[in-house]
């Protein structure tokens, strides 16, 4: 299940699949619906959903300040950090 499909279904929206960036619904959506749809499915939502979950920029500045004295292992986590971000939140493009 991805996290898209997660959140339709969480909201309530009769979605039965996500492929990819395209959801599919069991019904048509109302307009209050779409709109709900298309509020979980925007890049702002998307955006701050990651930005909960980003580790800090406190630690990105220590890890820079360690790489500086070659210890990547701190840039090397934080790194892994973020991208475990972006996986668990994809980009997606509303269908309509």
């Amino acid at each position: 299940m991805t996290d898209l499909f997660k959140n339709l279904q969480d909201a309530g929206l009769p979605v039965v699949s996500v492929d990819g960036n395209v959801a599919k619904f069991s019904t048509p959506l109302s307009p209050t619906e779409q709109a709900m749809y298309e509020r979980i499915a925007s890049p702002d939502f998307l955006m701050e959903l990651r930005r909960r979950e980003y580790p800090p920029l406190e630690d990105l500045a220590d890890a820079i300040y360690w790489m500086e004295r070659n210890d990547k292992s701190l840039m090397e986590a934080w790194l892994k950090n973020c991208d475990a971000v972006k996986a668990k939140y994809p980009k997606t493009t509303p269908a309509r």
